[in-house]
């Protein structure tokens, strides 16, 4: 190979990965992410009602920030703050109990995770999503 086609390769190589490096201006026919809504916007009482987990089916009763979820094992309630992040607390049916938090995603599912104790996050995570 010459150093002529060396230099060439090289040169389209550099301008093709700068060109793919650079974002793409977002398309027309995409909606944008949904901006999840904050507690203090009222918007809340939509997150109510039946959600699917990796945990079973959970039921959320929203009054102001004010939540109680219900799932088949327990019940956990807790607050929305003014960021749209749900801090709560659980009790789960054999008596163990811990904290939680939730936060409103883009997506408009609920992501979280939960803690025995005092841990927020020792159980693991907790996403719902629409059913």
């Amino acid at each position: 190979m010459s150093l002529r086609s060396v230099v060439l390769l090289l040169a389209f190589f550099f301008a093709t990965s700068t060109a793919w490096a650079q974002e793409a201006p977002p398309s027309e026919s995409t909606p944008p992410a949904e901006t999840p809504p904050s507690a203090s916007s009222g918007d809340l009482a939509k997150y109510g009602g039946v959600w699917g987990s990796e945990y079973g089916e959970v039921t959320l009763t929203i009054t102001g920030k004010h939540v109680v979820g219900k799932y088949k094992t327990g019940t956990f309630e807790g607050d929305f703050d003014d960021n749209g992040i749900l801090m709560y607390t659980w009790t789960d049916e054999n008596g163990s109990e811990g904290r939680g938090t939730f936060q409103i995603l883009a997506t408009g599912n609920l992501g979280g995770s939960f803690g025995y104790g005092g841990s927020l996050n020792n159980g693991g995570d907790w996403t719902l999503y629409r059913k």
